[in-house]
């Protein structure tokens, strides 16, 4: 990001540094990836480069779909618009996407290593090609990881949510369970406002042998069913192994995204960022100041907050999520646990400021205000 200046890079590693703390690192252009060698994008590289004691705790993902549709991320310029996975097996990118993942195991040996972000609707959606990923793409990519990086452990990425189905029942208009784009009177039951069926079993093609390690990305307040985090059921985890076959009941859970927000309302600024998300074809930058038009409009923004209190909290119900999530996982000890900000986003990030994001951070964006559940979860994860 344009923002991410040495002196703004250094001053954050270090403190991560100094805390024992690790890093996680999502790849976007895995592309830039081959091109660099494997090396961090900078300026990550050489403030890392400085803090022996960091570079051993860098986990690093590496994305090769849209986390939202599933379709393939192509370099710039280098496939047809609306191509898929017909074209990336076209141009054989499924060897160069593994090159990729072995040139950043080679140059970082991170001690884990994702492949693929939260690829759920990737197997949803294209089903023939995330069969070849499973049985032939992924066991390849360990294999050679395994060659020049003994210690990492490779796994792929899923988004939890997503991938379980709803979980009060909700059946569509003929009786069809998890029924796609059915809404649940009085309430919408994910982040999508759809519900969606369970396809946990697509981890059941991996062969089992290369399925060590799997990691999600977990947000239960996506769900407006758990308004508050004690309303998470005591199996939300545990459940996915009743949909494991018997080769895979060993496998070891990773968390590599969670978090809860800190703020119970959305600013006027915030909620107009989300409507220019939903609505590209809107022009309005809300930065520094709300400028609207006719799609997001004063009624639109301020539907949004209304919306959208329910996917939010205030930092008690934070403090209350890290001390649930931790009594839900413990039985299943994870090797790997990531709450995704540190510090809250601002609008530098318009992304996050979308209002389910930006506010999940252990402190107010400008580092002023640490919240109480960033010294409850060292205690209860000591680095």
């Amino acid at each position: 990001r344009p923002w991410l200046s040495p002196d703004n890079v250094r001053e954050h590693l270090t403190e991560l540094d100094e805390l024992g703390l690790g890093l996680f690192g999502i790849h976007g252009e895995w592309w830039e990836v081959a091109a660099r060698g494997g090396r961090l994008n900078p300026p990550f590289a050489e403030v890392v480069a400085n803090l022996p004691g960091l570079e051993p705790r860098l986990v690093a993902h590496l994305q090769f779909t849209d986390p939202n549709t599933g379709v393939p991320r192509f370099e710039p310029g280098t496939a047809t618009p609306g191509a898929s996975w017909e074209e990336w097996d076209a141009q054989g990118l499924w060897s160069a996407f593994t090159e990729a993942a072995v040139s950043l195991a080679r140059r970082q040996r991170p001690p884990f290593l994702g492949i693929g972000v939260e690829i759920t609707e990737f197997a949803r959606r294209f089903p023939a090609a995330y069969d070849r990923f499973a049985a032939e793409v992924f066991p390849e990519i360990v294999r050679r990881v395994a060659e020049v990086s003994p210690d990492t452990v490779v796994f792929p990425g899923f988004q939890f949510e997503l991938m379980m189905g709803d979980l009060r029942g909700v059946v569509g208009p003929d009786g069809e369970p998890g029924c796609p784009g059915c809404v649940p009177p009085p309430q919408a039951n994910s982040l999508s406002g759809r519900t969606h069926p369970d396809v946990s079993e697509v981890l059941n093609r991996f062969p089992a042998e290369v399925l060590t390690h799997v990691g999600f990305t977990t947000y239960p307040y996506f769900n407006r069913d758990f308004a508050t985090p004690d309303a998470i059921p005591e199996d939300y985890y545990s459940r996915l192994f009743d949909r494991l076959d018997e080769a895979h009941q060993d496998v070891h859970l990773l968390f590599t995204e969670s978090g809860w927000p800190a703020v119970a309302e959305l600013s006027e600024t915030e909620a107009c960022l989300l409507c220019t998300l939903q609505h590209p074809e809107s022009t309005a930058t809300c930065h520094p100041q709300v400028e609207l038009d006719a799609v997001c409009t004063q009624a639109r923004i301020e539907e949004n907050i209304d919306n959208l209190r329910d996917w939010l909290g205030d930092e008690t119900e934070q403090l209350a999520f890290v001390e649930r999530f931790a009594e839900l996982t413990e039985d299943l000890h994870p090797a790997l646990v990531v709450w995704t900000l540190l510090h809250d986003a601002d609008e530098r990030f318009p992304g996050a400021l979308s209002g389910l994001f930006g506010h999940i951070g252990f402190r107010t964006h400008d580092g002023t205000v640490t919240r109480p559940s960033f010294d409850r979860w060292l205690e209860l994860w000591p680095p």
